[in-house]
């Protein structure tokens, strides 16, 4: 689950479509004003959900026995009942197990998720990461919400506060509603790029990738200073394009990103990277043609 490539933790836009829709619908059979209601999910899935304070720093794990299947959810990491941080663990595994090809690994082993406090760069994390979003925030809820709260740091707090969703829940459904080029990174306290989300619009114009190490007073790098103490509030600066970004010197190095930063107490820095200009020049080098028509 460890030290994957950045390029191999992109889940194709195909493969991406086939989980959104899967993840909705399931939600639309248990589906209220006020987000999914996973116990009816997991109760028709027949799947029981268990809580422990496990040793082990994992947030969750799905489980095959000769009982079924079950969830567990670590009481030891912060998953208590209902907080937005567990509801997104449940919908985590829930992934994994809506998922064909994550359900069939479980005969060879077990599939921990490790949360905010471990690289969540592997494909299989990722996937299940993006069901997790759209269960938890299916399309037709989030898209009238952000209408409401407008877009950037502020609109998706507001969205964690309306629904009970985890910052990283709310953050990955922005991103996916692909309203301005943006792109997430989260890191621990070290520095130590954990995981990374670009929008549509930002990976058409030929972004992949976010530095190693965070720029030298940017907001990121404020917010780290402060360490995890650092109250949860939102720290801004403006950067271009080539210092936020591992890219060449192609026609979008020079734009001017603004860039959010805010702590998440013990687990790190979430940040969020957004374009001034609402449409970047796409890089034809990098672009997958069969986007062109899309």
């Amino acid at each position: 689950m460890r030290g994957v490539h950045q390029e191999r933790s992109i889940i194709p836009p195909d493969r991406a479509d086939f989980i959104r829709c899967l993840a909705e619908n399931v939600a639309e059979e248990h589906q209220t004003a006020h987000g999914t209601v996973l116990d009816a999910v997991l109760a028709d899935s027949s799947i029981e959900l268990i809580f422990d304070d496990f040793l082990e720093p994992f947030d969750g794990l799905l489980i095959k026995d000769s009982k079924g299947y079950r969830v567990a959810c670590n009481l030891a990491t912060g998953n208590t009942p209902n907080a937005p941080r567990c509801r997104f663990t449940i919908a985590h595994e829930l992934g994994h197990y809506f998922i064909d090809e994550h359900r069939a690994v479980l005969a060879d082993r077990l599939m921990p998720s490790m949360g905010e406090n471990a690289i969540q760069d592997n494909l299989m994390e990722r996937e299940a990461d993006l069901f997790a979003s759209h269960l938890l925030l299916p399309s037709l809820l989030i898209r009238k919400a952000f209408k409401k709260t407008g877009g950037g740091m502020k609109g998706i707090r507001q969205i964690t506060s309306r629904f009970g969703a985890s910052m990283k829940c709310a953050a990955i459904r922005y991103l996916g509603e692909d309203l301005v080029p943006c792109g997430l990174s989260f890191r621990a306290w070290d520095g130590s790029l954990r995981w990374k989300w670009f929008s549509r619009k930002l990976w058409l114009a030929g972004v992949r990738k976010i530095r190693d190490k965070p720029v030298i007073k940017s907001a990121t790098e404020r917010v780290i200073q402060k360490g995890s103490d650092a109250r949860p509030e939102v720290v801004d600066s403006a950067a271009p394009a080539r210092y936020v970004f591992q890219m060449g010197d192609g026609q979008n190095s020079n734009e001017i990103f603004q860039e959010e930063a805010m702590a998440l107490g013990e687990y790190g820095v979430l940040s969020l990277f957004t374009a001034q200009k609402a449409d970047l020049p796409r890089m034809a080098n990098v672009l997958d043609l069969r986007y062109t028509h899309s």
